[in-house]
């Protein structure tokens, strides 16, 4: 497997560039819990192509600058054929989208991690209208795993930058190691959460205050 690598601008930050609350952290699990089984589906179905969903999940990376991320997937991009300078450009922002079909679903992603998991229903239905209904829901899914990596990525970042002699300006030993323990305890509440919201037929995705989703019968 090719080595992953961390663009400058991610790997000399000194502050996060956006600090994960406990109830986000939860609230993520809970999205990413469904999202593994459409993800799984994909897999099996390969409705949707894994290099497409590697720069989705790039893209959402790049909105949340996790280095630990941008290590991990920046090797499997390039595992999937991606260049390097292509993934330099989308961690970083300076690139242009290599293919016109897929700038909704990276914009779309986009999105979804500056607006902290509440994207808004016009820019859902965006999505929709330009991939169908089961390809748009794998392009969630996907942003969601990542959400769930880039939510732990984080404090683990912040964690291996203190052990190099630079801690976060805005981190704690206490925030780090409470976020990563958390994680672990929050998974089985967050599986029941999940599990429990599917069966009473409740939307993926959790839109900005006084935004509906309708409800989605034929995926997870």
């Amino acid at each position: 497997m090719k080595n992953g690598f961390v663009p400058q601008a991610i790997a000399e930050r000194t502050s996060y560039s956006r600090k994960v609350t406990v109830g986000e952290l939860y609230g993520a699990l809970v999205d990413g819990m469904r999202a593994a089984v459409v993800f799984a589906w994909n897999r099996r179905t390969k409705r949707v192509d894994e290099a497409f969903l590697e720069r989705v999940q790039l893209a959402v990376t790049a909105v949340n600058a996790c280095a630990v991320c941008s290590y991990v997937h920046s090797g499997l991009a390039l595992k999937m054929g991606l260049s390097e300078a292509e993934i330099h450009g989308m961690l970083t922002g300076e690139g242009q989208t290599p293919h016109a079909h897929e700038a909704k679903a990276l914009l779309f992603a986009e999105h979804y991690a500056d607006t902290r998991c509440r994207p808004d229903r016009a820019a859902h239905a965006a999505l929709l209208a330009a991939y169908g209904r089961p390809t748009a829901r794998v392009i969630v899914a996907a942003i969601q795993l990542m959400i769930v990596g880039n939510y732990i990525g984080l404090p683990l970042s912040a964690r291996r930058s203190r052990k190099h002699g630079k801690p976060y300006t805005d981190s704690s030993v206490a925030y780090e190691t409470g976020m990563v323990a958390l994680f672990f305890l929050f998974i089985p509440p967050a599986l029941v959460h999940a599990s429990v919201r599917a069966l009473l037929g409740r939307p993926a995705l959790r839109f900005a205050p006084a935004q509906q989703l309708p409800m989605e019968n034929s995926m997870p």
